[in-house]
């Protein structure tokens, strides 16, 4: 079944035509065509449809046509090589970058490098390396309440 055709033959039209059955099968399914309403309508569907395909298969494009294309591509190869060319001769004459500039940079550079040798040293001096002995916080000492001592005679207190 498919859409178009609501017979259970209908999926066997395809290969039919392209000659994938059985020789069994195909006599089944021819026997099938003469009494079916759906099924020849369909097979003409496919037939048209192959011969479409094999016309489109057998078109090739004339030789004139190919030039003509070949010679377009190789103008269009030539205008973009020379465009290029151009474009690398204006910005062959011009500097790089003015001067001054470059001078900032490499003060900036400079700048930029002592800045984080000298925050490296800060986290090194202030948090990995030991701190002196004589800069170490001293703990305070916890302030215990005092505990009577217990003795043989004192009455245990009652939690009530």
């Amino acid at each position: 079944m498919t859409e178009s055709n609501p017979c259970i033959f209908g999926p066997l039209l395809g290969p039919l035509h392209d000659g994938e059955l059985s020789d069994q099968r195909r006599q089944e399914v021819l026997e099938h065509l003469q009494t079916c309403p759906h099924c020849p309508a369909e097979l003409a569907d496919i037939r048209r449809f192959g011969t479409v395909l094999s016309a489109s298969a057998q078109a090739s494009i004339p030789d004139h046509r190919l030039n003509e294309i070949f010679d377009r591509s190789v103008v269009l190869a030539a205008q973009s090589d020379s465009a290029l060319s151009s474009l690398s001769r204006l910005s062959a004459g011009k500097p790089s970058e003015p001067t001054h500039l470059r001078y900032v940079r490499w003060a900036s550079g400079v700048a930029a490098a002592i800045f984080l040798l000298a925050m490296g040293n800060l986290v090194y001096v202030n948090y990995i390396k030991e701190t002196p002995a004589d800069h170490r916080i001293t703990p305070v000492p916890s302030v215990k309440p005092e505990i009577p001592a217990t003795t043989p005679d004192a009455k245990p207190r009652n939690p009530a």
